[in-house]
């Protein structure tokens, strides 16, 4: 293991993460670009050539000319990333990322709003620990007996 995926392993590890999980391996939402433009990612034009992307000065380049503000810039980035790479634009892609750009700050609150959100149902609402769903599940069963 290279030192880069011990550290990619360890900062997911710190945030109650590991690499099989599914909500590592899907795009990153709107919303989330949202937060992470706002507080974070002020390095976003080194992030091309660590997310794939083609013409990485072009893009970068075209951005900083047409869009003033840094939290604008790092939004239009996040859009043009995901409009190129598609399902490929993923939490796993970004995170491992911003560590290769020594960003590991940046890579945490990643990890932190993924944990939130794997930690939220559907429409933000909570999901059920293991005792409260067997709880329901009896209940539900009882209805039907």
């Amino acid at each position: 293991m290279t030192l880069e995926h011990q550290q990619f392993s360890r900062v997911l590890e710190l945030s109650g993460l590991n690499e099989n999980d599914d909500i590592l391996h899907t795009e990153v939402s709107d919303a989330h670009i949202q937060k992470i433009a706002e507080a974070h990612c002020r390095e976003w034009q080194n992030l091309p050539v660590h997310l794939s992307m083609k013409n990485t000065r072009t893009v970068a380049k075209d951005i900083k000319k047409n869009i003033s503000g840094v939290k604008e810039q790092t939004e239009e980035f996040f859009d043009v990333w995901k409009t190129k790479k598609g399902n490929d634009a993923t939490y796993y892609a970004l995170i491992n990322a911003l560590l290769h750009i020594q960003q590991r700050a940046d890579a945490e609150f990643v990890c932190g709003l993924l944990k939130e959100a794997a930690a939220d149902g559907p429409q933000g609402n909570r999901r059920l620990g293991d005792n409260e769903a067997f709880s329901c599940n009896q209940k539900l069963l009882s209805l039907f007996l």
